[in-house]
């Protein structure tokens, strides 16, 4: 996920450069709904996307005591991701002909799989899966972006998209499960950064749009499973990372 990541960020740091250019790489055509970036200066949608969640993980690589009394020393990392969907309200207020202000309340469900594997210190790597927990999210968010389009071209125009994102996970506060004892903090805060392309259609504006997201907080949560501490003691901390990529209907 982290190679994914990267990618994402150069894919949209290449999009920066393009969007100044997109109009010479376009021919023009007959315009669909001319009107519509003309018309009120706030409007509304709806988006449906789908996202995948993902976590950087800080192992304090310490030696713990597990549950049999055995002494362990354990690494973990998310080895596995569930796509998950979003479902998000569109209000976007222009402020001027290629600048706007978007705010897209919704919600957000996904899964991750935290595993965790036993070092072997006379052999100073990975020997065996020890134990895996799946980590379900049923998020509120509130992104608030601001969205940088070129100047349209034809019946489509790139643009870009930054801001943040606050989420708060229902999920979180859930009781532990059978197999999952380590727990994550509710409320975080995302910087996001994306790339989208909008198409005109004779009713409506479609667009498509990849976005990262990347979170400020440590979100392991102080809350421990009662004889399966050893679990989050064995982290340091844990950085919640997303891709999202959405279809938007204005």
């Amino acid at each position: 996920m982290k190679g994914i990541g990267l990618f994402v960020l150069a894919t949209l740091f290449l999009a920066l450069l393009a969007v100044p250019s997109w109009g010479q790489l376009r021919k023009d055509r007959p315009l669909i709904n001319p009107g519509y970036d003309l018309g009120r200066p706030l409007h509304f949608g709806f988006s449906m996307g789908i996202n995948f969640m993902d976590a950087e993980v800080k192992n304090n690589q310490i030696v713990v005591q597990d549950e049999n009394g055995k002494n362990v020393l354990l690494w973990s990392d998310v080895s596995s991701i569930t796509p998950g969907f979003n479902v998000n309200i569109i209000a976007e207020l222009r402020i001027k002909e290629n600048l706007s202000l978007r705010f897209l309340p919704g919600m957000a469900f996904g899964q991750r799989t935290l595993s965790f594997y036993e070092i072997r210190v006379e052999k100073k790597n990975l020997d065996s899966l020890y134990h895996q927990m799946k980590i379900e999210s049923s998020m509120i968010e509130f992104p608030l972006l601001v969205k940088y389009s070129a100047k349209r071209h034809s019946n489509s125009k790139p643009y870009l998209v930054g801001g943040i994102n606050p989420r708060y996970d229902l999920a979180a506060k859930k009781k532990f499960s059978e197999g999952v004892y380590v727990a994550f903090n509710p409320l975080d805060v995302y910087m996001e950064l994306g790339v989208g392309v909008d198409f005109y259609l004779p009713y409506f504006k479609f667009s498509t749009e990849l976005k990262y997201s990347r979170g400020f907080f440590n979100v392991l949560s102080s809350r421990k499973s009662e004889g399966y501490e050893y679990f989050p003691r064995t982290i340091n901390g844990v950085v919640s990372d997303m891709i999202i990529l959405s279809f938007h209907f204005e």
